[in-house]
């Protein structure tokens, strides 16, 4: 068993005076007993008071450690962004719901009720289109469409390969016929 995860063994923390066990503490590599001096309470209670009493100094510190952190904050975001967004095309197919392209990069996640704009405004925040969808068990109201058919939906309210299958049907049944195989 690690550090922190043992329940027999306790510690009294000098903020609260409370006996508590090991797990209730941070583990402190310096400290003798490999654990912090207060318990996680009283840490987070003491983090959150010093914070709202320094808000100037915690901005100009979260500022630094951003930029020194800038591009493996970058990287990881661009990363999870894919894994989210293969997650749901996949979960829609893997393909476009119109003409079938298949290729990854040109897939796009479509609203079937043309409410993209006003969905994105009420969810906002960067890249949490892919979460929601995953959030929300995959519903219906979405669809994968490559590119090119999201965009000509979105101009014309229709794909002209759909357009193009309405003019084969409408041929067809006035010849009488159905779909040949």
């Amino acid at each position: 068993m690690g550090i922190g995860k043992d329940e027999s063994k306790t510690k009294v923390c000098p903020k609260c005076k409370a006996l508590k066990f090991a797990s209730d503490f941070v583990f402190n590599n310096k400290a003798k007993d490999k654990l912090s001096n207060w318990c996680k309470v009283c840490q987070a209670a003491q983090l959150k008071a010093w914070r709202e009493k320094n808000p100037e100094r915690k901005r100009l510190n979260d500022r630094r450690l951003y930029l020194e952190n800038r591009t493996d904050r970058i990287d990881y975001n661009k990363e999870r962004q894919l894994r989210l967004r293969k997650q749901v095309v996949e979960a829609y197919g893997g393909r476009c719901n119109c003409c079938a392209e298949s290729r990854f990069e040109f897939l796009a996640v479509d609203h079937t009720d043309n409410d993209g704009a006003e969905e994105r405004k009420r969810i906002k925040g960067n890249g949490t289109l892919h979460s929601y969808i995953i959030e929300q068990g995959f519903p219906a109201r979405y669809q994968v469409l490559c590119h090119n058919c999201n965009l000509a939906k979105s101009f014309t309210g229709k794909c002209p390969h759909q357009t193009e299958r309405e003019e084969q049907w409408t041929i067809l049944a006035q010849k009488g016929g159905g779909l040949a195989a």
